[in-house]
Order: structure tokens, then sequence, then C-alpha cells
């Protein structure tokens, strides 16, 4: 393994989902989204940890995601509306991370648009060190979520 193909000897990146697995809860609606296209392992991950579960929403279900800030903005917040979900996991991979790979920059729009929405609020966060990541648990803030 290389570290120029963001591969790294004894770092793997199932210590990210270890993080914030349990944090999740049973009865919950929810979202898991991240700074790189990390659909496909946020929704395996949780599937082998909660089978039983209905599956999260990933950035793989919101097809409105692109490279257009202002566009993004407005479609998250219409997705927010639409989907409803009690918990928004975001997986914030920093620059020069072990697990993090080039050519997605449009994908840290996440980092403003989860808390520039105001209607959900950071409840939980770790800060992985050794993985270069960060993740935060959101839910709705009081007041500002109406039921389906």
């Amino acid at each position: 393994m290389s570290p120029e193909n963001a591969h790294f000897p004894g770092i793997s990146s199932l210590s990210i989902s270890r993080a914030y697995l349990p944090w999740l809860r049973s009865d919950a609606r929810t979202a898991i989204l991240g700074t790189l296209p990390i659909e496909y392992y946020a929704e395996w991950t949780f599937i082998a940890r909660y089978p039983e579960r209905q599956r999260p929403a990933t950035t793989q279900q919101t097809r409105w995601f692109g490279v257009v800030h202002a566009d993004n903005e407005r479609n998250f917040a219409a997705w927010v509306q639409a989907y409803h979900p009690d918990q928004i996991l975001l997986i914030d991979v920093h620059d020069g991370s072990p697990v993090g790979f080039p050519d997605f920059d449009h994908f840290r729009q996440f980092r403003d648009l989860l808390p520039s929405q105001g209607s959900y609020h950071r409840v939980r966060q770790d800060v992985l060190q050794g993985l270069g990541c960060t993740v935060s648990l959101w839910e709705p803030a009081i007041g500002s979520r109406t039921l389906p």
C-alpha cells in the first residue's frame, strides 16, 4: 500500500464507523453525509452493524448534489424538508487525511450547508486525529421541525 494513493499500513477507515455507529438511535430516521463520496461505505457499515434497521439516506440518495454552491444550498434545504431526518451524521474528512482522496472538493460544501441551514444543531462530535477526520451528529433544533 502506498501513501500517494491514500493507503497507509495500519490505518483503516472502519475506525471511523466504529466511532459514530453507536451514536445512532434505533428509532431514528438517519442520514449520513460526508465531505467525500462515502455513500457505499456509510451504507455498508451501517447495514453490517444494524441489519434490521431502515437504511440511512446518503449522498447517493441526494442526487441533487453538485458543484454549484447556491444550487446545493437551496436543494439541501428542500431535501431536509422532504426527508425529515431525525439524525444527520456528517463525516468530515480533512485535507491530508490518510483515508481521504482528491478530486471531490465540492463535497466540502456539507461543512457549511449543515450548520448554515439552522434547523439542526450539533449534539455530538469526535475528532479522530489519527484518521484526519471529524464525525458529528446533528438533530433537529427544538421547534424547527414539523412532522410529515
